[in-house]
């Protein structure tokens, strides 16, 4: 009977040190994302800045090199959608903030 007991204690060890291995990898994942998403904010921020730092000159010069309001700029995209979404959940984010706790 004891033989039982651990067998059915061993597997559950197994399975916890299983799922704890999983977690840890989908965290590492997640902070992966939140790095590439922090970088592309950052990204984004500084070109706005710029476009913000320019646009007085280019509205003086009389015309304008920037595209107009309607149009979106190209932008590269060196993530897919799906890289950016696998494991991203914004309901983590509530606060709007970004933790490095998980």
């Amino acid at each position: 009977m004891s033989n039982d007991l651990i067998n059915a204690l061993e597997n559950r060890v197994s399975t916890a040190v299983d799922t704890i291995e999983n977690l840890r990898a989908e965290v590492k994942n997640l902070r992966e994302d939140r790095q590439i998403l922090e970088d592309k904010l950052r990204e984004l921020l500084s070109k706005m800045e710029t476009a913000e730092d320019t646009a007085p000159m280019a509205g003086s010069m009389g015309g304008s090199s920037m595209a107009s309001h309607d149009e979106a700029p190209a932008m590269s995209n060196e993530h897919s959608a799906e890289d950016l979404n696998s494991g991203f959940s914004p309901a983590r984010n509530v606060g709007g903030g970004f933790s490095t706790e998980y």
